[in-house]
């Protein structure tokens, strides 16, 4: 509607010729444009096909008595306003006019071009007026319908005046069924009735309150729901309440699993028995927790905003120790297993292990935080290990001494007692007493023996003391030196060896010849009763971290439960009469694979054979 250079559209079925010739534009306070129709119909077309501000009907009551043109004019275009001018003054016309739908009603004859100007602008001005209004009444009632939130309004009594859609969709609840009963008496559990009078309470004297609670369904179902309530006055009239409600339940679920997840990482936290702290860019604590009191002898709120310097009893973590580690953190590097001293609030001193990694903000680092492990009683189970590994070494360091003292001191009898049997020997000569030989036999074969022994005793002390230097080697090449080395004592045997090809094993290729020496001389003894022996040699492919070798006999066997005593000194499981040896063998091969971190093993069955598997980690 243009208020300025209004448009028009006169009506009237007399000549209006005198009455136009009266308007003199110069006389107004705005000039208008009009056409001018002579007939009902034509006007009606008029303003069907072109856009008018106002309509002026010129009226002689004689022809519509009824005014029945005006209800045509406001039907076909009820948004443009529409002024009468009547040839009767009658106070009946003109309420009868604006009952119809006119904006205004003037008596012809009666009125100037001013107040026709004036009259205009205000049938203009409030037609505008009442379609904002119709708008605003629209917008707000669509606003009221189709709102997700679940709206009420209520009057100053607490019953219902309207619900929209959002309400019936929350509760359950249909209009015609709670409109005029009390709302708090509808959805409110029976435990909050006292919360729910106050909130009421509260926004019909004029405040807006909002809290999350509780509300109930028509079936009884309570909903976490946040409610906003706030108070409807007319001037300083208190009508009633305007209520919102928002379901929160995934929220309020949300809210508790966060809630429990929170408490149980308090509970870790707080009863963990490493401490958790974080400190900022400038060395100063911003968290601890409580069990820090432990510790420090300090809770954790004393110690907030101080520096963890004033902590830590050690001379390098002051001054530009600590600025170094700062400036580390500071570029995003870690702490890792840092080891302090702490003197605690009574001036005791504890052992700590310190591990932070650095805290991030928006791209830059803000501080750190990491976990501070008490390691006292580990230090001192340390420095007790310590000593008693000094302690350990001074006593294999003597008894190194002692073995080779003893063993001297055995070698030197045992060599005089085969000197003097072989002096007998001689000095006896051919007509010695067969018995008497078969004595001197006995003695020398003893004799040796004990030699063996003694010297076996000695290689198994040493395996645990030499030095290993681990290559990558092919163990099937010493294997084969090997038995060319034993073909001698193999002379008169048919022995079948199958060496499959081996993948190379990491260790120390001196100490493997040995393990290698006994395994393969265990097997060549334990199937000397054999007609035909079969020693088989292979890689088991079965541990992807290490490499498993297979010696595999067809001898005697041994009974299995006694597995366990095979590797142990001097543990026999045959009769030394019918196998020689001093039972140190298998001992040794055991302490060598052990220092190599591997395992050994064995399998068998009496008369069925056996099966040594040596396993050794594969370098990596």
């Amino acid at each position: 509607m243009n208020l300025k250079n209004p448009k028009l559209l006169i009506i009237s079925e007399n000549p209006v010729s005198d009455f136009l010739e009266s308007i003199n534009p110069e006389n107004l306070e705005f000039v208008f444009t009009y056409d001018v129709c002579s007939s009902l119909t034509d006007g009606i077309e008029k303003i069907c096909s072109t856009p008018y501000d106002l309509v002026l009907h010129i009226n002689n009551h004689s022809f519509d008595p009824d005014f029945s043109s005006i209800g045509e004019i406001t039907s076909t275009a009820p948004e443009i306003p529409l002024i009468i001018v009547s040839d009767l003054e009658d106070q009946k016309i003109t309420s009868e006019a604006l009952r119809q739908g006119a904006q205004d009603c003037l008596v012809h004859g009666q009125f100037d071009i001013r107040l026709l100007n004036r009259a205009i602008w205000y049938a203009i001005e409030r037609k505008k007026t009442e379609r904002d209004r119709e708008v605003q009444k629209a917008f707000f009632q669509q606003l009221f319908e189709k709102s997700p939130l679940a709206i009420v309004i209520v009057d100053n009594k607490d019953k219902v005046v309207a619900i929209n859609h959002g309400f019936t969709q929350m509760f359950q609840f249909k209009q015609d069924e709670i409109r005029g009963l009390k709302i708090n008496d509808l959805i409110v559990p029976k435990y909050l009735k006292e919360e729910a009078t106050s909130l009421s309470a509260d926004s019909l004297q004029g405040s807006i309150v909002y809290a999350d609670t509780i509300r109930k369904r028509k079936d009884g179902w309570l909903v976490d729901v946040s409610v906003l309530g706030s108070p409807i006055k007319l001037q300083n009239e208190k009508l009633g309440v305007y209520g919102m409600y928002t379901d929160i339940t995934t929220r309020k679920k949300t809210e508790r699993a966060l809630q429990k997840s929170e408490e149980k990482f308090r509970r870790f936290v707080e009863g963990s028995f490493d401490i958790i702290y974080e400190i900022n860019n400038h060395g100063r604590i911003t968290y601890a927790a409580p069990n820090i009191e432990r510790i420090t002898g300090y809770s954790s709120y004393e110690i907030l905003g101080k520096p963890i310097s004033d902590f830590l009893f050690e001379e390098q973590f002051s001054g530009k120790r600590m600025r170094d580690i700062l400036k580390n953190f500071l570029s995003g590097k870690s702490l890792v297993g840092f080891e302090s001293r702490v003197m605690n609030k009574s001036g005791d001193i504890s052992y700590v292990e310190i591990n932070a990694t650095p805290i991030y903000e928006d791209g830059k680092v803000i501080g750190s935080q990491g976990i501070i492990r008490d390691i006292t009683r580990r230090k001192a189970t340390e420095k007790l290990l310590l000593t008693k590994t000094m302690e350990l070494e001074a006593a294999n360091q003597e008894l190194e001494s002692f073995s080779y003292s003893v063993s001297h001191d055995l070698r030197a009898p045992i060599r005089h007692i085969a000197g003097f049997i072989t002096l007998m020997k001689k000095n006896l000569g051919d007509d010695i007493d067969k018995k008497i030989m078969r004595y001197i036999n006995l003695i020398a074969e003893s004799a040796k023996k004990m030699g063996d022994l003694i010297d076996d005793l000695l290689g198994f002390s040493r395996m645990s003391r030499a030095e290993m230097t681990k290559i990558e080697f092919d163990p099937g090449i010493l294997i084969k030196e090997l038995i060319d080395e034993m073909k001698p004592e193999c002379e008169n045997r048919n022995i079948h060896w199958k060496v499959s090809p081996l993948i190379k094993i990491y260790g120390d290729p001196v100490l493997m010849r040995q393990v290698f020496f006994n395994l393969l001389s265990n097997a060549i003894k334990y199937t000397s009763t054999r007609q035909r022996a079969v020693i088989e040699i292979k890689n088991i492919d079965s541990d992807p971290d290490n490499n498993i070798i297979s010696i595999k006999d067809n001898g005697v066997g041994f009974d299995e439960k006694y597995a366990d005593k095979l590797f142990g000194v001097f543990q026999r499981l045959h009769d030394k009469d019918e196998f020689e040896g001093t039972g140190i063998g298998l001992a040794i091969v055991k302490r060598i694979i052990i220092r190599h971190g591997g395992e050994v093993r064995a399998e068998s069955k009496i008369n069925s054979g056996s099966n040594f598997f040596i396993s050794l980690p594969k370098k990596k």
